[in-house]
């Protein structure tokens, strides 16, 4: 824990979401991810939709779903609907939403 607030500044814009590292904070949950990732490998925080907790020990326990940063298109996610014959405006709608192709 020691090393992701030394590597991130707390603080969180509008529309960023936050968590608490023990009494300080909030760190921008993206900024932390990436600096997990950095550290301690790309499994080490998979994911922005989750929820931390710092235990008795001092340890953070993280708790979400999902792998990525759950916005916008995941290329691994594209190439296998891709494969299995969807078109690009599919592909891009369920990704972007309706509209975002025109």
């Amino acid at each position: 824990m020691r090393l992701l607030k030394g590597s991130v500044r707390p603080g969180v814009k509008a529309g960023q979401k936050g968590m608490m590292l023990g009494r300080s904070g909030p760190y921008p949950v993206e900024d932390l991810r990436l600096a997990a990732g950095r550290a301690f490998g790309w499994t080490a925080w998979p994911s922005n939709a989750c929820e931390g907790e710092v235990d008795a020990q001092g340890r953070l326990l993280l708790r979400g779903h999902g792998w990525g940063h759950n916005v916008g298109l995941c290329l691994a996610t594209a190439i296998s609907r891709a494969r299995q014959g969807e078109k690009a405006e599919a592909i891009l709608t369920g990704a972007f939403g309706p509209g975002a192709v025109q």
